[in-house]
């Protein structure tokens, strides 16, 4: 099973470039979580048969792109987070890809402008209330550090970081999946700025529960082109096989 997020960057602005289908037919993902996202069915032709109402869920901000989120094999149940329409999509797959159980899935994007720290808590209080103790992936661009820093980092000063992955861990069950398989590494970027470039910004990930991990075969942030051209984030590709 692959899973795919990705902040497409205001719905995809590279002429020629069709950001859906190049995730679609590179990667060949299960899941999507999207972000900055046109509404999926926009950037084919009608008569494509790629998505259904029941595979694809998609609310558009007030910047008229939104978030989403696309299964390949399976139906969705769409589900709204009050507040955050636009920001966060999540639906209900009664049965997964994986275990036959119902699984739930978020693709959030934390609202702008900040504090963000106090958005994303709002946003995790709201998915809690619905997902109680089923299993759970929140994917997305958190606006935040998404895993732990070691103390030499060039970021490591941010510590709010620490208070959000322990909410993680312990009220929801969930790890970060790249940082899972990667524990002792520096955390690569997945944000740059178009003002400053270089930071390692880590604000991007894949949440999935702690009893996966053992599952997982690659976890990859994809920094290559055409990629790093087309988004001021780096599309992250965890693969698992259960």
């Amino acid at each position: 099973m692959k899973l795919l997020t990705y902040n497409l960057k205001y719905g995809g602005q590279k002429k020629g470039i069709n950001y859906w289908a190049k995730m679609i037919d590179t990667f060949s993902p299960d899941i999507i979580f999207a972000q900055e996202s046109n509404n999926p069915y926009s950037y084919f032709p009608a008569d494509t048969q790629l998505f259904t109402e029941h595979s694809t869920y998609w609310e558009a901000t007030r910047n008229s792109w939104g978030s989403a989120i696309y299964v390949r094999d399976n139906l969705i149940e769409p589900i709204n987070i009050p507040g955050f329409e636009g920001w966060v999509v999540g639906g209900r797959i009664k049965q997964s890809l994986m275990n036959k159980k119902e699984l739930f899935i978020f693709s959030v994007h934390a609202p702008s402008p900040g504090p963000y720290p106090p958005k994303v808590y709002k946003i995790l209080d709201e998915i809690k209330k619905i997902v109680k103790d089923n299993e759970l992936i929140i994917a997305g661009d958190f606006n935040m550090t998404t895993a732990l820093r070691h103390p030499s980092e060039e970021l490591a000063k941010y510590t709010v970081e620490s208070k959000f992955v322990t909410r993680m861990r312990k009220e929801f069950g969930l790890v970060n999946s790249w940082q899972s398989v990667n524990p002792n590494q520096s955390l690569p970027q997945t944000l740059r700025w178009d003002r400053d470039q270089v930071p390692p910004y880590h604000c991007d990930a894949i949440f999935i529960p702690c009893s996966w991990v053992r599952y997982i075969e690659s976890s990859k942030i994809i920094n290559t082109e055409p990629w790093i051209n087309m988004s001021d984030h780096n599309p992250i590709l965890l693969s698992i096989e259960f």
